[in-house]
């Protein structure tokens, strides 16, 4: 592989990073943060369609820019960087992934294109209360009724599920939790008579909300793609959304790095700045060295995200070591600052929020080192075999 940007995906990355300094400053995210969970502010998002960006990976005919996954990287490090609230992951490429891979074409007449023009903000809605990164352990149900379908069940840490104007959501109609078999997907309208909807905030303060859905009815027009077949779908969503999230643990590490450096520089302790201090050099140099562990197996993850014969491994052993990388970074981060670094006022602070629930979103470290064990005692011997 080769580990840097080509010139257009440098280009790009340096785009997104000069509109992100101007408008997307650490007091302007502070404003965008004391707005209520559901209060979504679409400004940035239409800008992200304007400038291109929400397309890149998606194809072409679709009014996308027909790019891999791979070119939206420097989106994603970026966002990661400059702690975007915006549901770039989520409503484009997981939505644009799950689609693609379940829907008719008709149907992607229909959605991409909204999709990639920012016209319609979509929701994925698959994680449930009691799922535990087991994916196919979907209890909410859609069975048949008069002519359609009627859905019951819950769905559960829904990224601006609030705020969508879709969600696309997967329900059981045949087979028992934990079984692939019988998940299908529907496109569901939040304002239909038996949804609940509960927001708050994550740790990081993405805005989430929890679904709730008490006898809704789906006409027939509304289930993407064939019934009960929709699992290896979702499969590629998550994988997606796993690598995508490797990424934006990257930028966000990289930043969190420079934030302390920059500190360290600057704070006297004992007649000088503590950058002289041995003790303090080792650990930004340790945490250098995570970060750049974790960008090679994170772009590994993506490279292999699109692969169903072999990503488990690759993807678990990529984010085994990001979310470890996660947790090194952000404890050195904040004992390097000291007390002031978990303030609030501070954007330290904030970067160690959201490396701890990039942490844990797609499966924590103790989760996929469980898939790397099991795989090494069923005869596994190579990540890549």
């Amino acid at each position: 592989m080769k580990f840097q940007l080509e010139d257009d995906q440098q280009a790009l990355a340096d785009s997104v990073l000069r509109y992100l300094r101007q408008e997307y400053a650490f007091e302007q995210r502070k404003t965008l943060l004391s707005r209520e969970p559901q209060d979504f502010d679409r400004r940035h998002w239409r800008r992200f369609a304007d400038m291109g960006w929400l397309g890149v990976a998606l194809p072409s005919q679709y009014g996308g820019l027909g790019e891999d996954l791979a070119s939206a990287m420097p989106i994603m490090e970026a966002f990661g960087a400059h702690l975007v609230i915006e549901p770039y992951v989520g409503s484009v490429l997981e939505c644009a992934t799950v689609l693609g891979a379940a829907a008719s074409a008709a149907q992607l007449d229909r959605w991409l294109p909204g999709i990639a023009s920012g016209e319609q903000l979509v929701a994925f809605a698959h994680a449930e209360p009691d799922m535990r990164y087991e994916w196919a352990a979907v209890q909410t149900c859609a069975q048949p009724s008069d002519g359609g379908f009627v859905l019951q069940g819950r769905k559960t840490a829904v990224p601006h599920g609030a705020s969508a104007d879709r969600w696309i959501v997967s329900a059981r109609t045949s087979g028992a939790p934990g079984s692939a078999e019988g998940i299908s997907l529907w496109w569901v309208d939040p304002t239909l008579p038996g949804i609940g909807i509960l927001t708050y905030r994550a740790v990081d303060d993405t805005p989430l909300a929890d679904l709730s859905f008490d006898g809704v009815r789906l006409p027939h027009s509304a289930r993407i793609g064939a019934l009960g077949q929709a699992f290896p779908a979702v499969e590629d969503a998550l994988a997606v959304s796993l690598a995508a999230s490797c990424i934006e643990a990257v930028g966000a590490m990289t930043a969190l790095h420079a934030l302390t450096l920059d500190y360290a520089k600057v704070r006297t302790q004992f007649g000088g700045a503590i950058s002289r201090f041995q003790v303090l050099q080792h650990r930004l140099v340790d945490m250098l060295t995570h970060i750049e562990l974790a960008r090679s197996l994170a772009w590994l993850a993506v490279a292999k995200a699109g692969d169903r014969s072999q990503r488990r491994l690759v993807l678990s052993a990529a984010k085994a070591q990001v979310s470890a990388s996660c947790r090194l970074v952000a404890e050195h981060a904040i004992q390097i600052h000291g007390g002031i670094g978990m303030t609030d006022e501070l954007s330290a602070s904030h970067y160690f929020k959201r490396l701890v629930a990039l942490e844990k979103r797609s499966g924590d470290r103790h989760f996929h080192l469980g898939v790397l064990t099991e795989a090494v005692a069923q005869g596994h011997p190579s990540l890549y075999g």
